[in-house]
C-alpha cells in the first residue's frame, strides 16, 4: 500500500485545485517551470530580433525606392557609401 503522507496527491482528482497546488510544489515541477520560463524568455528575444530585422528591411526597401526616384547625381554620390551600415543608418534616420 502507498502511504498518503508520502504522496499527498493520492486519491485526489485532477479537477481539484489542491491537486495542482501540490503538484507545483514538487521539486521536479519547479525545475520544469524554470526551464519553461527560460525558453519563453528566449522565444521573446527571438521575436524581438525578428521584428527588428523586418522593420529594418522595410526601411531599406523604402530607402531603395527613394533612391530610385532620386536624380542620377544623388545616386552616384550615395551608391559607393551605402555598403557601410553607418551611411545606411544615417540615411534611414534622415528619412
Amino acid at each position: 500500500r502507498v502511504d498518503p503522507r508520502s504522496n499527498p496527491l493520492l486519491g485526489r482528482s485532477m479537477d481539484d485545485p489542491e491537486y495542482w497546488d501540490e503538484a507545483a510544489r514538487a521539486p521536479w515541477a519547479q525545475i520544469l517551470l524554470k526551464k519553461e520560463q527560460y525558453w519563453t524568455d528566449r522565444r521573446n528575444i527571438w521575436l524581438e530580433q525578428y521584428n527588428n530585422i523586418v522593420r529594418k528591411n522595410r526601411g531599406r526597401e523604402e530607402l531603395a525606392d527613394l533612391l530610385e526616384a532620386s536624380p542620377n547625381k544623388v545616386k552616384r554620390l550615395t551608391a559607393p557609401i551605402l555598403k557601410y551600415k553607418v551611411a545606411e543608418t544615417f540615411l534611414l534616420t534622415i528619412y
